[in-house]
């Protein structure tokens, strides 16, 4: 963005922008934590009133299995530790991700999720690690595509030029 400054007047196009970039993302985060904060959903919302919550419908998106207790009974690791569920475990192991819908079961004081739907994550190994992969390439190269030293606008940050400029310097 460019923002020609005024007589009498120094204009921080720059500062302006990241102030701005800044709130916004501080707003974004405090939004999200308040919606977490006060969700009418999820297991802590169930266990503070378990007979009235009694079959409410949970999501549990990728969450990690923490230990296989028998072929029909697992604990997974999100936002809460060691949650159990009814389901079939059968080829589960410690480590895996999976997603599933529950139902809230209060189980006569002992909370537990009945399965409903399963999906197991196979690749989700392969794609943190190609993500992490992919990470390390940008911060290896990325010093090939620009140069610290202050250019023609007065920026210290420029883009090394392609191509030789006119009377053989290059960037």
């Amino acid at each position: 963005m460019f923002n020609p400054p005024r007589a009498g007047r120094r204009v921080s196009s720059r500062r302006s922008v990241t102030a701005v970039a800044a709130a916004v993302l501080l707003a974004t985060g405090l939004y999200y934590a308040w919606i977490a904060d006060d969700a009418q959903e999820g297991w802590r919302w169930c266990l503070q009133a378990p007979e009235a919550r009694q079959g409410s419908e949970l999501v549990f998106p990728l969450w990690t299995v923490t230990g296989v207790d028998d072929p029909h009974h697992y604990r997974i690791s999100g936002f809460v530790k060691d949650l159990p569920v009814d389901g079939d475990s059968a080829g589960l192991a410690v480590g895996d991700t999976v997603s599933l819908v529950a139902t809230f079961d209060w189980n006569g004081g002992k909370p537990i999720a009945h399965q409903t739907y399963f999906e197991f994550h196979r690749l989700r190994a392969w794609k943190e690690r190609l993500g992490v992969i992919g990470f390390v390439l940008v911060a290896i190269f990325l010093p090939f595509c620009f140069v610290v030293r202050r250019d023609a606008n007065g920026r210290w940050l420029a883009e090394r030029r392609a191509w030789p400029e006119p009377g053989g310097r290059s960037g």
